[in-house]
């Protein structure tokens, strides 16, 4: 399980501590993590007065996404994906309070909305392991290989699954066909599909099969991928 928030506050005094001066130097490591491939938006923010400064840096790898404001306060939404592998995220901060002034900041790390995606495979045969995932929170992306280059290719999506026999080859169709939606195919027979998911859905189970047709070389082709069942979150 992740956080959904993670806010740091500082308060500085010098005059309270009977001291000339009051100093701060925070880092703090945050870690998202999940199973599943997921995608999210973090709500980044500081808040402070004159004598702090802070930094975010998301992926901890150096870059910051969220600089110390030049005025009063700052914020950021800014779009990640993460799982299996986690996201971390580092805020870097540090203050200096006198009897003249007391200091005051905050750091805000919150998630704003998610999707994420659990697949269950019937068995396994897609190219890899993220066949299936979120582009992003509103997207999920399908990716396909091993079609037949010279025919079509779909995604077909059903609420059910089926065990329909495909013409040729003996595949099988496993999901019923609400959804046959069109992949195009470059020359090696991979392609991919992104599929709007609207954000009132927050929770569905759905079942994904590709499925590849060459009625135009000779001998004809049917390919197919394995069923999978996915199930979406919020």
């Amino acid at each position: 399980m992740w956080p959904c928030r993670s806010p740091f506050a500082y308060h500085l005094d010098g005059i309270a501590s009977g001291i000339d001066v009051a100093r701060f130097n925070g880092d703090t490591l945050v870690t998202f993590a999940t199973s599943d491939p997921t995608a999210a938006v973090l709500d980044l923010a500081v808040t402070r007065t004159i004598g702090c400064v802070a930094s975010i840096d998301v992926g901890n790898d150096g870059t910051v996404e969220l600089p110390s404001p030049a005025g009063s306060s700052a914020q950021l939404a800014l779009p990640v994906r993460f799982g299996p592998a986690p996201l971390l995220v580092r805020t870097s901060t540090s203050g200096l309070a006198s009897e003249a002034a007391t200091e005051t900041m905050t750091v805000d790390v919150a998630i704003r909305e998610r999707l994420t995606t659990v697949l269950t495979r019937y068995p396994r045969r897609l190219r890899t392991d993220d066949a299936i995932a979120p582009a992003d929170t509103r997207t999920v992306h399908i990716d396909v290989g091993g079609m037949p280059p010279a025919g079509l290719a779909f995604a077909v999506i059903g609420v059910g699954r089926a065990n329909a026999p495909l013409p040729f080859g003996g595949c099988l169709l496993g999901v019923t066909t609400e959804w046959p939606l069109r992949v195009p195919l470059d020359p090696t027979g991979a392609g991919g599909l992104d599929v709007a998911v609207p954000r009132a859905v927050n929770g569905v189970t759905l079942n994904v099969q590709a499925v590849g047709l060459d009625f135009v070389s000779s001998p004809n082709v049917v390919a197919t991928s394995d069923a999978i069942a996915v199930r979406l979150t919020r």
